[in-house]
């Protein structure tokens, strides 16, 4: 896999970049019931068809761009573009669930991923979340600056 290399001195490596196109589904909490004696623990039909659909999205462009996450740990960086509905915490566990589930990620435990950041992106013209992988630093901003707090400002306005 060739490493994108950072601009200028201050930005981060970037590790592996993908595209999850359409509405992300925030993580749901599991819902559980017994039976026959047994606990069962399953996720809203909703939730499960756009995780194997993101699951599936990821490794084609896993395989495609060659994409072997080897470094750890990592920071996730992922905006969100005309997304309306969601806590972002939410639609971010989402995403790290789907990279871990889809084998692009080990595990998405503090030991694995240091840090995420997770945010509404102004423009664009496609739904959906740009998601970068990122060697791991705790001084490095992310690239985009949309707060959950000014999203809500913005939406009112039209813009996003």
């Amino acid at each position: 896999m060739q490493k994108l290399v950072p601009q200028s001195p201050g930005q981060l490596l970037i590790l592996a970049e993908f595209w999850i196109e359409g509405k992300i589904v925030p993580k749901k909490r599991g819902r559980t019931f017994r039976r026959g004696g047994k606990t069962i623990t399953t996720l809203p039909a909703n939730y499960r068809k756009w995780q194997k659909d993101a699951i599936a999205s990821l490794q084609k462009q896993a395989r495609y761009n060659k994409v072997i996450i080897d470094q750890y740990p990592v920071s996730l960086y992922g905006w969100f573009f005309r997304q309306s509905t969601g806590d972002v915490n939410n639609l971010g566990g989402a995403i790290e669930d789907a990279l871990v589930k889809g084998g692009i990620l080990v595990d998405d435990s503090k030991k694995y991923v240091s840090e995420n950041h997770f945010q509404f992106a102004l423009g664009g013209d496609n739904k959906g979340c740009l998601v970068r992988v990122c060697e791991a630093s705790s001084t490095a901003p992310p690239p985009y600056h949309v707060t959950r707090m000014n999203a809500a400002l913005l939406r009112q306005n039209g813009i996003i």
